[in-house]
């Protein structure tokens, strides 16, 4: 209805048909007809074509629509409109406007998503939405969505993907990896801990090569010359290396003789020695020295003591004698000797 027409109640046979019913009609038509807009009509932009108010008495409309298509709300009443959308740009709708600026509230549930952003060049998959929690996807248009960033937990934002920062990061809290990275170099070495409890016997070695006469002992008790001569007197003390030995082992020897030598005179010269013999194939013994020891002797004992003497058979001795010599120089001496040949491979 019309605003400033005031509606008449008509009874049937009792309102008459006159000329000032008919004017009341006219006026109340005329008043529509001043406010209408016509089809295709021609209206400055800021011109409000329609408003609508809660109440008859309000001053400001609660709805208004503008020449330019711009529409705009607010509380009715006395309170102007304060919130507006309308055309900004080409292509482009406007929530607010610089003198009314507007904020946009969507409710919705788990049925849809609040917003959806399609490209119309490739609109079978959305290039963004923001889903009914909050939660931000892209894709790449021409597939499902791939891409997200959503609130995980309490203060926590998440993405299932990847993010690369163009410029810089800044942590004010502690960064938590959830991967090892790569190893970083050695440091220095520290310092040298404790010695640790010894060890458990290790296990017996493999048993070495057979001596065969091995490590020998030959006991002299004396040597005596008649009077008138004098020279080495055996002591009837021999030790042998068998032929298998010599010809197998292929290492140097070592001997040595020790002992002690002693004789029933004093200022008496006298020697020890340790002579050798071998055989070789299809020949006899012969018999060198490889140890002697000259000392003065007296009645009391003199101890003796060769060292180690290195010595390498051939392979064609099929044995080797080891003797132990004494000497007395001066008719009527007699020296006596203990002594003892010790061998090894070396």
């Amino acid at each position: 209805m019309a605003l400033g027409y005031a509606q008449q109640t008509w009874t049937d046979g009792t309102t008459p048909v006159d000329a000032a019913h008919m004017s009341h009609i006219e006026a109340g038509v005329g008043l529509m007809d001043s406010g209408k807009v016509d089809i295709n009509a021609v209206t400055p932009a800021a011109t409000v074509i329609l408003n609508s108010k809660l109440l008859a008495g309000d001053a400001q409309p609660a709805w208004q629509a503008l020449g330019n298509g711009a529409l705009a709300w607010g509380p009715g009443g006395s309170a102007a409109t304060d919130a507006t959308l309308q055309r900004v740009a080409v292509k482009t709708l406007g929530v607010g406007y610089y003198s009314t600026p507007t904020y946009l509230t969507i409710y919705g549930d788990a049925s849809g998503w609040p917003l959806v952003l399609y490209d119309v060049a490739s609109n079978a998959y959305p290039h963004f939405y923001i889903d009914n929690t909050g939660g931000l996807h892209w894709g790449p248009k021409t597939a499902a969505t791939d891409t997200n960033l959503y609130r995980s937990a309490a203060s926590a934002l998440k993405t299932d993907g990847s993010l690369a920062v163009g410029g810089n990061l800044t942590v004010s809290g502690s960064i938590t990896p959830t991967v090892a990275g790569p190893q970083g170099p050695a440091g220095p070495t520290g310092a040298t801990g404790p010695t640790g409890p010894q060890g458990a016997t290790g296990p017996t070695g493999p048993a070495g090569t057979a001596l065969g006469g091995g490590m020998f002992t030959a006991v002299a008790s004396y040597g005596q010359r008649s009077t008138g001569n004098y020279g080495y007197q055996d002591t009837g003390q021999y030790g042998y290396v068998p032929s298998a030995d010599i010809a197998n082992i292929g290492h140097s020897w070592q001997f040595r003789l020790v002992g002690s030598c002693w004789s029933n005179q004093s200022n008496v010269y006298g020697n020890m020695r340790l002579n050798y013999g071998f055989m070789n194939t299809g020949s006899g013994v012969s018999m060198a020295t490889l140890y002697t020891s000259n000392y003065t002797s007296a009645t009391s004992e003199v101890l003796q003591d060769s060292g180690w003497i290195a010595f390498t058979p051939s392979a064609s001795y099929s044995f080797i004698k080891l003797a132990i010599q004494t000497q007395a120089d001066n008719t009527g001496q007699t020296t006596y000797s203990l002594l003892q040949v010790l061998a090894k491979v070396v």
